[in-house]
């Protein structure tokens, strides 16, 4: 069983979670279409192997690969705490781009923990019916993650993920 996290108004935490569950606010969850794999075809099928740790209903959702997920050191931040993941990300934005409409993305991440960077090394996205729209490859160096933003929010979730998961 893994752990999921979701995120609202900023705070983190299945504290926070079972706060809204009793407040009702997660009801939308239960007739939300978009959320259900059956419902939409954007969506990972497979629940044992991608584990949902980010969703705002109005923007978007990332699910982790548990199954490629590796936590790594490299030679200039051999006793930082990174981890190497893949990313199922799914926008929900009736009125985001044509570039996301009936897409999602699977992104090669790295988390770096300590040091509060993330680097992009593969985007691939896809249709509906999963044939590959774009494939991207980055050889960028890491970002520091901006305060106060969506990324952020998104890292602080990953990091709990990578503290309270069982990989």
């Amino acid at each position: 069983m893994g752990v999921f996290i979701i995120i609202f108004d900023g705070k983190v935490g299945i504290e926070n979670f079972i706060y809204y569950i009793a407040d009702g606010i997660i009801g939308v969850f239960a007739v939300n279409p978009l959320l259900l794999p059956d419902k939409n075809p954007l969506l990972p099928v497979d629940t044992n192997r991608w584990k949902l740790f980010y969703i705002n209903t109005n923007d978007f959702a990332i699910y982790a690969d548990s199954e490629n997920y590796t936590h790594i050191h490299e030679v200039l931040h051999d006793t930082c705490r990174m981890a190497d993941m893949w990313e199922w990300r799914v926008y929900f934005q009736t009125d985001s781009p044509d570039l996301f409409k009936d897409t999602y993305t699977i992104s090669n991440v790295i988390y770096d923990f300590s040091c509060k960077t993330v680097s992009i090394k593969r985007i691939i996205q896809y249709d509906k019916a999963g044939n590959v729209l774009r494939d991207f490859s980055y050889s960028d160096s890491p970002k520091r993650i901006i305060p106060s933003s969506t990324g952020e929010l998104v890292f602080k979730a990953m990091d709990y993920y990578d503290t309270h998961s069982i990989n």
